[in-house]
């Protein structure tokens, strides 16, 4: 899978909670580059679960370095 341009890249992701949100993080940010349609929704929920996955990795016990965390969040 090509990294997107200017994609935050990790050799390793330590939980698959990590694993996950980087792919979908990957998937939005492609998707914020191309045209959609006013009625797509998805960006939308993908967004807000991509919330729900930095909020849970942040609690997690082996939780990454607070730089990643906020290489994430930005």
């Amino acid at each position: 899978m090509a990294q997107a341009e200017g994609a935050y890249h990790r050799p390793l992701a330590t939980s698959r909670l990590e694993l996950n949100l980087v792919r979908l993080l990957c998937r939005c940010e492609s998707m914020a580059a191309e045209k959609r349609e006013p009625d797509e929704w998805r960006l939308e929920k993908y967004v807000g679960a991509l919330e729900d996955m930095l909020q849970a990795l942040k609690v997690q016990a082996s939780k990454p370095a607070s730089e990643v965390i906020s290489e994430y969040s930005r």
